[in-house]
């Protein structure tokens, strides 16, 4: 359980240490006795214990982050691979890691969607309420389990409403699968959706946000000549 999240790690070190000192302290404010040697040679044993697990964090930490590091600069994605797959076992609910591990996969040749699926499904469990990871999914089972990618749009839209590409590719399933009355409704509405944003205006949008309520031209017009 400890190993879990290596960054519970040094708040636990220097908890413990800390009660080490405390004790070891109140030892010293007096000679202590003979029958008293044990719990010393027990606390200092205690206290380089705690010392090694505090090391051990850090370690595992600056290793996690320089695997992490090094696959931003890496173009080959089967090097990258080797390097985010040490940084998961370094950080294995890290919803990030997996996600970019699911990518990399797909980008190997020849890829490696059903090990995708697994990164994204490791992914969602670590952070679900991201609808990201539903739409990934999706979009991979598209063409294989357009049921299946169906169920995973309604979840992704049921996390974010105003996600525009999950809009799309459900409309664009429902068109491929013969319900072309349901996707023309659905394009509407997200074009609609698109508008309604558009027009409150605001800040940039940047990051998860850009992801949401982005829309991908591309895919729009494939689902406009489906839905015909």
């Amino acid at each position: 359980c400890l190993m879990d999240n290596m960054l519970h790690l040094p708040a636990l070190a220097m908890l413990f240490l800390s009660s080490v000192v405390c004790a070891q302290g109140q030892k010293n404010a007096a000679i202590p006795e003979p029958s008293a040697t044990p719990s010393l040679a027990i606390g200092r044993g205690l206290s380089l214990f705690g010392g090694a697990v505090l090391g051990l964090s850090f370690w595992l930490r600056w290793a996690g982050d320089r695997a992490m590091r090094l696959s931003e600069r890496e173009s080959n994605p089967r090097r990258r691979l080797e390097l985010l797959g040490k940084a998961a076992r370094i950080y294995p609910e890290d919803a990030a890691i997996r996600e970019q591990l699911a990518q990399d996969w797909l980008l190997v040749d020849p890829p490696q969607p059903q090990t995708a699926l697994e990164e994204l499904r490791r992914a969602a469990r670590s952070s679900p309420l991201r609808a990201l990871y539903p739409l990934m999914q999706a979009e991979i089972l598209d063409a294989v389990r357009p049921r299946d990618a169906l169920d995973l749009t309604h979840r992704a839209i049921a996390l974010e409403p105003n996600y525009l590409n999950a809009r799309l590719l459900r409309a664009r399933i429902w068109a491929t699968t013969g319900n072309r009355a349901a996707a023309r409704r659905e394009l509407k509405e997200t074009l609609a959706r698109r508008q309604s944003l558009s027009n409150r205006g605001g800040r940039a949008r940047r990051g998860y946000e850009s992801l949401i309520l982005g829309l991908d031209e591309k895919l729009l017009k494939s689902v406009e000549r489906a839905a015909r």
